[in-house]
């Protein structure tokens, strides 16, 4: 005589055949179906699927390279705050060499001015 573990049932249909349900499929379904939804609970950021749905297969490939392009730019950021710094000061020191540019031209255009009013001085007879 054949024996059926306890989890498995039978059912007639109409036509007198024996349909086998068994209880350890539905319990895997169900099983199967607590764990889909608690993936998609979850968002599935860690899995084989995307926060875009899409497939990730090399998702450290992607990583490293997103680490490598992140690395990158840190480093051009850097260089460019250095060239920032650099121009500053070099702007500061234009600044102050017009300041004594135009100190030592108005300091010119005193002594002009003395050395004109000393001339004409001698040239004219009073």
């Amino acid at each position: 005589m054949l024996r059926f573990p306890q989890h498995v049932r039978f059912k007639p249909w109409q036509s007198g055949e024996w349909q086998v349900v068994s209880g350890l499929l539905q319990k895997t379904h169900l099983g199967i179906a607590l764990c889909g939804i608690c993936a998609i609970q979850c968002g599935c950021q860690s899995g084989v699927i995307g926060p875009d749905g899409k497939f990730v297969w090399n998702q450290q490939q992607r990583q490293a390279a997103e680490l490598a392009q992140e690395s990158a730019q840190t480093l051009q950021v850097d260089q460019l705050n250095s060239d920032n710094e650099s121009l500053h000061a070099q702007l500061a020191q234009a600044r102050q060499q017009y300041r004594i540019t135009a100190k030592e031209l108005e300091l010119t255009k005193t002594q002009l001015q003395q050395t004109t009013e000393k001339l004409a001085g001698q040239s004219s007879p009073e």
